[in-house]
């Protein structure tokens, strides 16, 4: 259902003015005429409708979504009316248009997984390639609580990850604020006192560091600003994408929690996939697109190697068959 715009008149010739939810122009006009108006013009929301679309919808609203969806298909509710019901129960308006749009197309006869690959504002390569096994597989229910549960992970991991690394950044901002405030304030009140007196290297490099930040403020500030544009536009580039995954993983500190925290989030997309039905070459792919974290094995002007196969992989025909789940069709 859309939402549309009148304006009409009463019996009387007073104007009236508002939006109904309704699923054609006609249905407006005939519900219009019921209520003893006489429609002057109908029209439909879509600009606004549009922006919400537009919007990043958070994966933790997309989760509910799929665990209310997959828990009225378990309790025998057809597939339209549960989206009916989670559109009504739904109070986030980005949430509500994109599940409006699911359900427009699947009663027109669409499948769910083609209808979310064109929201990809809100489902992800990983969300549709399960979906779709699990129409083929008839146990679509099963997939929509395995991704609500694997959403729900994913946010307990990334909020763990965000707790963590919150103490230290605070340390460093306070530092950082601090030694700039002794450098702008306090080394200038005491730099006349030891005018003609020879001083040894490190108290000089404080005065020179100070007199750099009150005098040539400026110029440090367009360098910064140049430097930050700079390593931004480096970053989002292939090559310095590439550099900075590299690097990253090779830290002191962080090194060994990002290599965690990427090993982690593959192994649970990979096996949730499997889990799901979907086939293991097809899981690997996806699973390697769907990290947040593009990490290349291979370097430009190197040929990656093949990885080695044990021999019972290597005499398997098809790892496709040997490694993927069979899931019962359901009887719905």
């Amino acid at each position: 259902m859309a939402t549309y715009q009148y304006i009409a008149k009463t019996t009387g010739g007073e104007q009236v003015v508002g939006t109904m939810q309704a699923d054609s122009e006609a249905s407006v006009v005939r519900t219009l005429g019921d209520r003893e108006l006489f429609p002057v013009s109908v029209s439909a929301r879509d600009e606004a409708a549009r922006v919400l679309r537009g919007a990043r919808i958070r994966s933790i609203d997309v989760g509910v979504a799929f665990r209310q969806l997959g828990e009225l298909l378990h309790a025998g509710v057809p597939v339209l009316r549960s989206l009916d019901v989670i559109i009504r129960a739904s109070r986030k308006r980005q949430v509500v248009e994109v599940l409006r749009d699911v359900r427009d197309a699947v009663s027109k006869g669409e499948t769910l997984a083609a209808v979310m690959q064109e929201h990809p504002e809100a489902f992800t390569t990983l969300h549709v390639a399960m979906v779709t096994a699990g129409e083929e597989g008839g146990f679509l229910e099963d997939v929509l609580e395995n991704m609500a549960a694997f959403i729900e992970r994913q946010d307990e991991l990334r909020s763990k990850v965000r707790g963590a690394m919150i103490y230290p950044l605070v340390l460093t901002i306070v530092g950082a604020l601090a030694m700039l405030g002794i450098l702008l304030v306090f080394v200038p009140m005491f730099r006349g006192f030891f005018a003609g007196v020879s001083l040894p290297a490190p108290t000089r490099m404080i005065f020179a560091a100070s007199s750099l930040l009150t005098d040539q403020w400026g110029l440090l500030l367009a360098l910064v600003i140049l430097t930050v544009g700079g390593a931004t536009a480096f970053l989002k580039s292939d090559i310095g994408h590439r550099l900075w995954e590299q690097w990253r993983l090779k830290l002191p500190l962080l090194g060994p929690v990002s290599r965690s925290v990427s090993i982690a989030r593959f192994c649970r997309i990979f096996g949730t996939m499997l889990r799901s039905g979907v086939p293991i070459l097809r899981a690997l792919a996806i699973s390697k697109a769907a990290r947040t974290r593009r990490a290349r094995t291979s370097w430009p002007g190197r040929s990656p190697r093949p990885p080695r196969m044990s021999g019972p992989a290597r005499a398997s025909p098809n790892p496709c068959e040997t490694a993927a789940p069979s899931r019962p069709t359901s009887s719905r």
